[in-house]
């Protein structure tokens, strides 16, 4: 029974050991240890499964009603990593002046989400808004677009926020994954 064992074992070992001690071209100009790109160097990192696989920072931004006047930001941080046709990403946003904009909110994200007729992604988030703003807000991305609209969830109805949910001060922490085209 040790000997079957150890056979089953020991190939496992060989394959792990030859695996750890490879590196393997992504493109002509970048090679990587599979290892690192799973586990990456603090524990936590990004692998190809299948597509393109990037990670890459971007300025997400606010607006009402599709205009950006005046709005000027302490804190404006975007990060993306896309695996394939899955985006993940986290932005922290902090106003320092809402401007003069009105309308609905909405927060730019970094890929165009997948074209489906009917799906919408949403995500949770937390941050600092205006007084009657008493729940987390949650952005809901349509299909095939790049921003998502603020919208503040009560009793299970959904309303999108506009320029008077948010403060000069008002800050927006949120991260989440969904498809790309």
């Amino acid at each position: 029974m040790r000997k079957i064992l150890l056979i089953a074992i020991l190939p496992v070992t060989l394959f792990s050991t030859w695996l750890l001690a490879q590196s393997f071209p992504i493109s002509t100009q970048q090679t990587v240890n599979p290892v690192n790109s799973i586990i990456g160097s603090a524990g936590i990192g990004v692998a190809n499964v299948g597509g393109v696989t990037f990670s890459q920072n971007y300025t997400p931004a606010i607006s009402f009603g599709g205009g950006t006047t005046g709005i000027t930001y302490s804190t404006q941080l975007g990060r993306f990593n896309q695996v394939g046709k899955l985006c993940t990403f986290t932005i922290t946003i902090i106003l320092t002046s809402k401007g003069s904009s009105t309308g609905v909110a909405a927060v730019s994200l970094p890929i165009a989400a997948v074209n489906v007729s009917t799906l919408q992604w949403s995500f949770a988030t937390i941050g600092n808004f205006a007084a009657a703003v008493t729940q987390s807000p949650t952005i809901i991305l349509q299909n095939n677009s790049t921003s998502g609209g603020i919208f503040n969830v009560v009793s299970g109805v959904a309303t999108q926020l506009s320029d008077t949910g948010f403060t000069n001060t008002s800050s927006l922490v949120a991260s989440g994954t969904y498809e790309t085209n």
